[in-house]
């Protein structure tokens, strides 16, 4: 009797996707052909990629089906063709999916023993403000996380931060080339908002110097102030905030005020608090932006191996006594790899090249390669003329210290051919006994760097 099989099934490389969990009971075939039975859209899952099947003791396998980047089982690549058991707790990958093998019931935690110890029963009592001040601390994190802006995020720990005490005005400051600026002010009332009283530089220096909270009664000096005396300030505390940006020239700070001496023991603390979940907060912010990016990136690059998926050859053919096979891996980012192999009246015509580099540029570089080779091979032309055509437009178009390595062959139906190495090399002849050899002939330089001329060399494979 087969027993069922739990699969957790997640993409580590999307965002805002919900993992899913599957029961299988019968074989299923993973890929991104439509044709499949579990579908895994990514341009480096093979059509067919891995099959899961049954066993007659009931257990349950994996099978590797010649996958090009490969099926992974706790860490280990598969053979191509291998076959391996799998057990709760065996982690599947088949990039970037992952498949979790789960138990027949989720479990989390542990049973404990109820039995009574004995003593008496007495009723909890918190300190209302206590209480107040956790149940604020709560809110600014459910509503700094709901924020999407550095200004909304600033005002709702403002907020909480005088809704938990008696001061009466709060602000982030924010010092950059030696200039401080309010970016977010929050008090009780509206025209400190709209023209706020001076902030104490003193302050707000020792607090920056200590990388502590500050109180206006340990600078007595600030107390004698002019500037705090005509305004009636009282009560002041600062505290500089690490915002995560590492850069030494950009400083922000917690700043709050208040007409009247205030009798709270616990005031510090709170402020400290707050100002601890200012500098979460901006990391979280700075997360938020940067897996985004992250996120728009993968997608991006998805799209482009998608493409340049698109652009290889198909994988077999045959054309008189001559056949051929095309084997492409692709890799995990955009690359410069360029694989042509065709058709081209009587004779097939083949290109293997590599642009220098990795990434879009090398990607664009390879695309535009491709698309020339296609046009020249179309018009009939030998490989050296290709060659020679190719080196001369990579010369006056793609980037400085850039260049494209190049192997350009015809073959025809008789195993004859005509080849031109531009700086490519790993050319091989494997022979009917087994054996292998290099494919010896004329070499030259990468394209892109200067134009030579091409000299073709021939050969001729035996059967």
């Amino acid at each position: 009797m087969t027993t069922p099989l739990r699969l957790r099934v997640r993409n580590a490389e999307a965002t805002g996707l919900e993992e899913e969990v599957r029961e299988f009971t019968a074989p299923a075939i993973f890929g991104r052909s439509r044709d499949v039975d579990v579908l895994l859209l990514d341009p480096g899952v093979s059509r067919r990629h891995a099959s899961l099947r049954p066993g007659e003791d009931g257990g349950w396998s994996i099978e590797d089906l010649h996958s090009t980047r490969g099926t992974w089982v706790n860490g280990r690549r598969l053979a191509p063709g291998e076959i391996t058991a799998i057990v709760e707790g065996d982690l599947v990958e088949i990039n970037p999916w992952s498949l979790l093998v789960l138990g027949r019931e989720a479990t989390a935690g542990i049973v404990l023993d109820d039995g009574d110890v004995g003593g008496s029963i007495a009723e909890a009592v918190s300190d209302p403000q206590l209480r107040d001040r956790f149940d604020g601390l709560v809110s600014a994190v459910r509503r700094a996380s709901t924020r999407t802006g550095e200004e909304e995020v600033f005002g709702a720990l403002l907020e909480c931060l005088l809704d938990g005490c008696e001061l009466d005005r709060a602000m982030i400051l924010r010092t950059e080339d030696g200039v401080t600026r309010a970016v977010a002010i929050r008090s009780s009332e509206r025209s400190e908002e709209m023209s706020p009283r001076p902030f104490s530089a003193t302050l707000l220096k020792a607090s920056i110097e200590s990388g502590r909270t500050v109180r206006l009664e340990e600078h007595p000096d600030v107390d004698q102030a002019q500037s705090f005396a005509l305004a009636g300030v009282r009560e002041a505390l600062c505290r500089c905030v690490d915002d995560g940006t590492n850069d030494e020239g950009v400083q922000l700070a917690v700043y709050g005020d208040c007409r009247m001496g205030i009798a709270d023991d616990e005031l510090v603390a709170w402020f400290d608090a707050i100002a601890e979940l200012c500098a979460v907060s901006m990391r979280m912010q700075q997360g938020k932006v940067a897996e985004s990016e992250r996120a728009q990136m993968v997608a991006e690059m998805n799209a482009a191996r998608a493409v340049q998926e698109v652009l290889l050859p198909s994988e077999s053919g045959s054309m008189g006594d001559l056949s051929w096979q095309v084997v492409a891996i692709p890799g995990r980012t955009i690359a410069g790899d360029l694989v042509d192999v065709r058709r081209n009246g009587d004779g097939l015509h083949v290109v293997l090249g590599d642009v220098s580099g990795k990434g879009a540029r090398a990607g664009m570089v390879m695309a535009g390669t491709q698309a020339c080779a296609d046009t020249l091979a179309e018009s009939g032309l030998a490989p050296a003329e290709i060659v020679e055509r190719l080196d001369a437009w990579a010369v006056r178009t793609i980037p400085e210290a850039c260049f494209i390595t190049l192997w350009c062959g015809r073959f025809d139906a008789g195993g004859g051919m005509e080849f031109v190495d531009a700086g490519h090399g790993f050319a091989l002849v494997q022979h009917a006994d087994g054996s292998i050899s290099p494919l010896v002939g004329e070499r030259r330089p990468p394209l892109g760097i200067e134009a030579v001329p091409a000299v073709a060399s021939k050969a001729t494979l035996q059967p």
